[in-house]
């Protein structure tokens, strides 16, 4: 692993901090460098028929690739360095109240050694000297430098920087109005975008050198899986994407925008409770007699006890855009109910289960946003999963299901449209019995489908925008293609018949194969799609004594054992958090990780989630085979989603 030094090169990264945002020096002080006088020129040459959107988000591109021209590879990070990172925390320690102050705050909490090890990071004349981080870390403040004197509006994602959560807040002095704590959420006028920059450089520094990027308390891990890949992989682009990220609101140059409405939220200003007392302290009256809730699944929840509720900065960032961008990319509309909204105290528990259902990621989201974030080049990812998980349903129609990416704006609808209609319904309309599910038996009753079961269909999609029900019909066309007869159907009975509308599916039921962990582990990147209790198990079991170390499968702990025995063993952890559930005889799949690396001689394996990562086995991985369907096991994958390269969309650049 990279283990760089700095002394010198961190002279010339402080002084450019000096410059960094303040809008005293530099360019704003009518110092200009040659920089600063091409970009006046080019403002004075603009065409008349200047497209200022498409113009502008060009000239920030521009700006962005020659700060990182000298960025030629994926880069390294301090495997010692990696650690869980609060940075709204330890940002926020630093007064960025004043202008002067921000250069030298910044260069001294770049230079801090316990936690981020920067004095020994790069250091003239040593091997690593030239390492693409090193060029990569000064890359991130010139171009903060250079856009903020060009495009004196300040950044895109501005927001996601107005924290209020450290001992000083995110802001320069009068560039972000007063609070106000009764809104729902809370909420300041921004009147000037640059003033948060200096925060930003510190904030998205510091996320990537630490590898700590983290969901919270929102249930969006799918989404943060692939910036992990990133981060760890190529830590010098995922410094550049960022940059871009906050200066042009897109993840990538080819990627359709967000939607308008997820540029104006302000997570960092939403309070939470840390040791009995509301964050931030001015929010404490207001929100006295509230409650705060979680929208990840309960592991996610535990996880975030005494944290935000939802990432800020940089990660929020990232899955904020990606939620919105998938949507849009499929088809979506930006009117209508603006989904993922914030979670803040006081939300009743219908709006919080709207939100938990908006951040939900699967296997399909997984592998839309491996193919266009870690390979969009190539296209190279593929899921693999157990096919005999697919309880009858015909395995292309079964594959077209996992794989699928669906608006939740879409799904909306169809649950709408589907909800009247009884288990027993369905499986009259299919014209099969429970027990004729086979794969024949049910791909004739899918092409028996015709348009006079859609009695209703149209009326559910009237108050959706022009043109959304043909996109969906799409969607469900492209799902239902390879069983013939009315493909559109096809996929959209999909959604309810039965072996996949429950938990005992591919879709949730823990299932994998040794040649589905195999294939992640030959693999050039994996994401996981898995059963998260037991990862949270294995660190509680010492806590509360319990000599479980992975040696076994975490679920179906008692099968085979006598009365006597399970009752003792019932009577250990039937009332411990999360581990009474070695009792079940199975797990549900309900969470995203990014399998960082497989150590198969010594039966290790390496998983990243929320910001840190963990070393599993393999019977936690794979288990035995569990009772009560013929694909699942005791263990925690449900899929496997890889990729042959990373690569990047705009450049030839292959790091793997």
């Amino acid at each position: 692993m990279f283990c760089s030094r700095m002394s010198a090169w961190l002279v010339g990264v402080s002084l450019l901090l000096r410059g960094v945002l303040t809008m005293q020096d530099g360019c704003a002080q009518g110092e200009l460098s040659s920089q600063c006088e091409d970009a006046e020129s080019v403002l004075l040459q603009r065409p008349r028929n200047y497209d200022v959107a498409q113009d502008e988000e060009r000239e920030m591109l521009d700006i962005i690739r020659s700060s990182f021209a000298g960025v030629d590879g994926g880069g390294s990070y301090l495997e010692e360095n990696r650690h869980v990172d609060e940075s709204w925390r330890k940002c926020g320690m630093v007064d960025w109240s004043v202008g002067r102050e921000l250069a030298k705050a910044s260069a001294a909490a770049m230079k801090n050694r316990k936690d981020l090890g920067l004095d020994d990071f790069c250091t003239e004349g040593t091997e690593n000297e030239w390492d693409d981080t090193c060029h990569a870390l000064r890359g991130v403040v010139l171009a903060m430098k250079r856009l903020a004197h060009r495009f004196p509006q300040g950044p895109k994602f501005h927001n996601a920087f107005v924290v209020d959560y450290g001992k000083y807040n995110s802001w320069r002095d009068g560039s972000v109005g007063e609070v106000n704590w009764t809104a729902r959420p809370p909420a300041a006028a921004v009147l000037d975008a640059s003033g948060i920059l200096g925060y930003a450089t510190c904030s998205i520094i510091r996320t990537v050198m630490t590898q700590s990027p983290r969901q919270y308390g929102a249930g969006v891990c799918s989404y943060m899986a692939p910036l992990a890949v990133i981060m760890e992989k190529a830590p010098a682009k995922a410094l550049e994407m960022a940059v871009r990220l906050l200066w042009t609101g897109k993840l990538t140059p080819q990627l359709p925008a967000p939607c308008d409405y997820v540029y104006d939220r302000q997570p960092g200003l939403v309070p939470f409770k840390d040791n009995g007392s509301w964050t931030p302290v001015a929010a404490a009256d207001v929100y006295s007699n509230e409650t705060l809730g979680c929208t990840g699944n309960a592991v996610d929840c535990s996880k975030a006890g005494g944290a935000p509720p939802q990432p800020v900065g940089l990660a929020y960032m990232w899955e904020a855009a990606s939620i919105s961008i998938a949507e849009v990319a499929h088809g979506a509309s930006c009117q209508g109910r603006r989904i993922n909204a914030l979670t803040y105290p006081g939300l009743s528990s219908d709006q919080l289960d709207r939100n938990t259902k908006d951040q939900t990621g699967t296997a399909g989201s997984m592998l839309y946003f491996c193919n266009e974030l870690i390979d969009p080049r190539g296209k190279s990812c593929r899921i693999h999963f157990n096919f005999q998980a697919c309880g009858g349903m015909p395995i292309p129609l079964c594959q077209e299901f996992i794989g699928a990416f669906v608006p939740v704006q879409y799904m909306d609808k169809f649950t709408e449209f589907w909800n009247p209609i009884s288990e027993e319904d369905v499986y009259k309309m299919l014209n099969v019995t429970p027990g004729h599910m086979s794969g024949d038996d049910l791909e004739k009753a899918l092409q028996s489908l015709e348009p006079g079961h859609l009695a209703g269909w149209e009326e559910v999609w009237q108050d959706m925008p022009s043109g959304s029900r043909q996109t969906a019909e799409q969607i469900l066309a492209s799902m239902g293609r390879s069983v013939g007869g009315w493909p559109m159907l096809a996929g959209l009975a999909s959604f309810v018949i039965p072996p996949l509308s429950n938990v005992d599916s591919a879709a949730t039921m823990p299932s994998a194969t040794p040649e589905n962990l195999q294939a992640a582990c030959r693999a050039r990147v994996a994401l996981l799609y898995i059963d998260s209790t037991p990862l949270l198990g294995l660190t509680m079991a010492p806590k509360f004594g319990i000599p479980y170390a992975g040696e076994k499968p975490f679920y179906g702990l008692t099968r085979g054992l006598d009365a006597e025995t399970k009752e003792q063993f019932k009577d250990l952890l039937g009332g411990l958090p999360f581990l009474s559930h070695m009792l079940n005889p199975r797990g549900t799949c309900n969470h995203a990780v990014y399998l960082s690396r497989c150590d198969e001689a010594n039966d290790q394996y390496y998983m990243w989630s929320w910001g840190s990562l963990y070393n599993v086995t393999k019977a936690m991985l794979l288990g035995t085979p569990a009772e009560g369907h013929a694909a699942a096991n005791t263990g925690m994958i449900c899929a496997a989603i890889t990729a042959d390269r990373l690569t990047w969309a705009d450049s030839d650049l292959e790091v793997l």
